[in-house]
């Protein structure tokens, strides 16, 4: 066989090749020869053709299929055959039926890589259809483009905001969807300075001052995460370039992220404390997506802290992670069955469904970590992961939401909690009136959803309490033979001296913020509690009502909850009298001691449970086991709620966290979840630190 030249495009394709397979010398010696062959068969059909850079055409496919080799075990031999040839057929009087005689193997693949000139768009489609058959078709093509990237700058402005545009829409956006974030980071920084020059300079200035800036503390950091956690830990600053959009600000979080790789996840998620108790974090920031993967299968611990007035980003992953997060799909072996169904389902469903809509568009909407819904008019609607029915109503508008009383997904009646998935037509079934209960907080996902419902209930709730709390006084009252005229005239007095309306006073003693005494006076004799005697009578033989009882109210004077046995809603619970306050436990607590206990029970018609107790202390004692943090962090987690602070455990065993859960329905759900784990062995709950 003749020996054709390019030794070195050649030697490079088969040594990355043979890097990420495992041949013997025979079949080296076989792969050789089929190399030789291809690139003989390219070079004799490309001769005397050159691009407009003036080199010869034949370059081109070589450095596509030196990309390719590059793309480990999910691509095999025959990629990167139809990488040599994928313009033969399409830019020689070469057919298909000469290439499939000669390289049977890869014609298929060469035949989907051949563009239909007629119509672009279905070029796109029909790329994707075959991609959806066989991955390799997608590889070889961003290989393709990767290599013609190259050579941009020859092209006119017009045509080099048309390709860079398109490259962006397109293949950027495909690479993070299969988290192929290197290769996608690298597509978003050789089409930066094309799609706006000016913001491209303006990025790599400010995060090369940001990045000197920074280069101290990430290296304090790094020490003492190094002492904190022995063993290969590594923390370095990275460049975001898959976060540069021309029309975004330039802001320090999209410029670069601190990368920290730890041994194994459980790592991760100690040394997550360890950032936080460096840097103070930005609340709302956390996002765990370890235990919740994104969907093209990112997993990481991502947060935001600030330093010097500056956001950074942090980005926690364990090693076997991190390879993913950077490689995605070319960290896959094309003999494992994992990645088509896993990554390439939506995919499949938009190409048999919507004959309209263009891949770019899709592509542009779906990102990996969101769907996109449609509205019976067809309006798109993009919501978060894990969005249900509910969720877009709120997204459409809030009054929808408020009076959403059922919903239609896809002509199907649903329950208004149910998930969404991408490209569901959803109908929200309105009524009439205002409906939304605290059952909705149940059925919602999103922030924007929540958000509504918390202050909507809250003002229900309010207006209730008004009501509520002066029922409360009439029937103290009557209990000391006050009339209702009398705690009436009192309230008032009381409003006129504080210069608050009145009906502010009946909520606050509804809250509890307002002790009884301070409307109606000395109730009892001295040395008698007040509230254990009177509302005793109130309710003659029943257990007594504790109102609100979801709210940890640290500064009540009428009413405290043990910090010790943490009584949340459900639990046994008993009142001990103290002095002027009622002390709630949970039965059987440690604390109680008391010969003299109130009955109580929990108020579950008239409860207060979106009240915001404010930042929370729980000081937790327990055994020291393996993936402690892990565990014990997976309800805040569920919850999307931010630890403001973690002090690992001591000497003294005890584990610190503080927070601000945002309701006390919150706080009961982690409290009752902790519970249950069995290393754990009391919990302390105090008053936090508020932030300024």
């Amino acid at each position: 066989m003749a020996t054709s030249t390019f030794a070195e495009e050649k030697d490079s394709i088969l040594s990355w090749y043979i890097l990420h397979h495992s041949v013997d010398d025979n079949e080296v010696q076989e792969l050789s020869d089929r190399l030789e062959r291809a690139v003989e068969t390219a070079e004799r059909l490309h001769t005397g053709v050159t691009r407009k850079t003036g080199e010869p055409y034949i370059y081109h496919p070589l450095r596509t299929a030196q990309e390719v080799s590059r793309f480990g075990r999910i691509v095999d031999w025959p990629s990167i055959e139809a990488a040599i040839l994928h313009d033969t057929v399409e830019d020689t009087d070469y057919t298909q039926e000469e290439l499939r005689r000669d390289f049977p193997e890869c014609a298929d693949l060469v035949e989907a890589l051949t563009k239909i000139k007629e119509d672009k768009g279905l070029t796109y489609r029909r790329l994707f259809e075959h991609a959806l058959k066989d991955i390799r078709v997608l590889l070889v093509k961003i290989a393709d483009r990767v290599d013609n990237l190259d050579t941009l700058h020859i092209f006119n402005r017009e045509k080099q905001i048309r390709i860079a545009g398109e490259s962006a829409s397109m293949y950027a956006n495909i690479c993070e969807r299969l988290c192929m974030m290197d290769l996608a980071s690298r597509l978003r920084e050789q089409l930066g300075e094309y799609l706006s020059p000016e913001k491209f300079h303006e990025f790599q200035e400010v995060q090369a001052k940001a990045k000197v800036e920074l280069e101290k503390p990430i290296g304090n950091l790094r020490t003492r995460l190094a002492e904190a956690f022995p063993g290969n830990l590594t923390v370095r600053i990275e460049v975001n370039w898959a976060r540069f959009d021309p029309d975004v600000p330039v802001k320090n979080e999209n410029l670069f992220s601190v990368r920290i790789i730890t041994e194994n996840r459980e790592a991760a998620y100690q040394v997550l404390g360890r950032v936080h108790l460096t840097f103070p974090s930005v609340p709302g920031s956390f996002r765990d997506n370890i235990s919740n993967p994104r969907e093209n299968g990112f997993r990481a611990l991502e947060t935001q802290v600030t330093y010097k007035g500056m956001i950074v980003r942090f980005t926690i992953s364990s090693r076997d992670d991190d390879r993913f997060n950077r490689l995605g799909l070319l960290s896959m072996d094309i003999e494992s069955a994992q990645f088509n169904s896993r990554y390439l389902k939506d995919l499949r469903e938009f190409l048999e469904t919507d004959e309209q809509t263009s891949i770019q568009d899709y592509l542009r909407f779906n990102q990996p970590d969101g769907i996109q819904v449609i509205t019976p008019k067809g309006l798109i609607i993009n919501l978060e992961e894990g969005a249900t029915a509910l969720d877009f109503a709120f997204a459409v508008h809030k009054e929808l939401g408020l009076r959403a009383a059922g919903a239609k997904v896809n002509d199907k009646a649903v329950h208004l909690s149910t998930p969404l998935s991408m490209n569901d037509r959803v109908e929200i079934i309105p009524s009439s009136r205002n409906v939304c209960t605290d059952n909705f907080l149940d059925w919602a996902h999103t922030r924007r959803a929540i958000s509504s419902i918390k202050k909507h209930l809250r003002q229900e709730e309010y207006h209730k309490a008004a009501a509520e709390g002066k029922n409360l006084l009439v029937g103290v009252g009557s209990a000391a033979n006050m009339d209702a005229w009398e705690v009436e005239t009192r309230a008032k007095t009381l409003a006129a001296q504080s210069g608050e309306k009145i009906e502010k006073i009946y909520q606050d003693v509804y809250l509890g913020n307002l002790p009884l005494e301070r409307v109606l006076g000395p109730l009892a004799k001295p040395g008698r509690n007040p509230v254990s005697t009177l509302l005793q009578k109130m309710i003659p033989g029943k257990p007594i009502p504790v109102r609100i009882v979801r709210r940890y109210d640290f500064e009540s004077k009428t009413r405290k909850f043990c910090q010790r046995c943490v009584p949340v809603s459900g639990d046994d619970i008993e009142g001990v009298p103290d002095g002027r306050r009622l002390i709630v436990h949970r039965k059987g607590c440690v604390l109680d001691t008391a010969e003299t206990k109130v009955p109580l029970q929990w108020d579950k018609q008239k409860k207060i449970e979106l009240r915001d107790p404010g930042p929370i202390k729980l000081n937790i004692w327990t055994t020291n086991v393996q993936g402690l943090l892990y565990h014990v962090v997976a309800p805040f987690r569920s919850l999307d709620i931010d630890l403001n602070s973690i002090t690992l455990p001591d000497e003294d065993d005890i584990l610190r966290l503080e927070f601000s859960p945002g309701t006390s329905r919150a706080l009961d759900r982690i409290l009752r979840d902790l519970r249950k784990m069995d290393f754990i062995h009391d919990i302390q709950i105090q008053p936090g630190t508020t932030k300024t």
